[in-house]
């Protein structure tokens, strides 16, 4: 658990409590006490989202290179490699496919891990996102070498590897891999790639 997990965590609780007061007053006819308790909580919201978007703004993009991990606690991923082939299965590409290997392991000894709404996209050097081929995707499943999906159970000290197939326009040249995930709570997180207007932790590909 990150210091901007942490932070989150006490905020979010605290914010509930606050809400819980508001209305508590409210229902006991204490009105001027509570619209002072809102004033109160949304000066507090206000500073929050201005730290937490100061420090997205002043956070430059982190780069991982292929093969090192990124680890969200004891669950990690790393881009393992990439291949170009020009068909899979008999499937051809309107552009040109990409299958990016990824590895996804469990460095704890306790449980096993799971990131529900993990997922991942490339992007161009010009912002273009590009998400995985449903045809490719397909096509790479019914030879057997798809893997698990990124959300699936990892057990302690084990790992699996997933390929993801993305149909990129043959007129591109340089790609970088970004592991996402769902908007909350990350996108509140002060600190957390995922979070509001925070550059995206990268991998070159190309």
């Amino acid at each position: 658990m990150t210091l901007g997990d942490l932070i989150f965590i006490l905020c979010f609780l605290g914010t509930i409590v606050a809400c819980g007061r508001i209305v508590w007053k409210l229902a006991h006819g204490r009105a001027a006490d509570a619209k002072r308790s809102a004033a109160w909580l949304t000066v507090f919201l206000a500073l929050y989202f201005a730290v937490l978007v100061m420090v997205s703004l002043v956070t430059p993009a982190k780069v991982v290179p292929i093969g090192e991990p990124q680890c969200f606690d004891e669950w990690c991923i790393a881009v393992l490699g990439v291949e170009k082939p020009a068909a899979i299965g008999g499937v051809r590409a309107k552009g040109v496919f990409w299958i990016v290997t990824v590895g996804v392991s469990n460095r704890g000894g306790g449980r096993r891990q799971r990131e529900t709404g993990a997922f991942a996209y490339l992007v161009d050097g010009y912002g273009h996102r590009f998400d995985p081929s449903p045809e490719g995707q397909a096509a790479v499943k019914r030879e057997g070498a798809a893997g698990p999906p990124l959300t699936a159970f990892v057990e302690p000290g084990s790992s699996f590897a997933s390929r993801l197939v993305f149909d990129i326009p043959s007129s591109v040249r340089e790609l970088a891999f970004v592991k996402a995930t769902g908007w909350f709570p990350v996108a509140f997180i002060i600190g957390d790639p995922g979070s509001l207007l925070h550059r995206r932790t990268i991998v070159h590909l190309s």
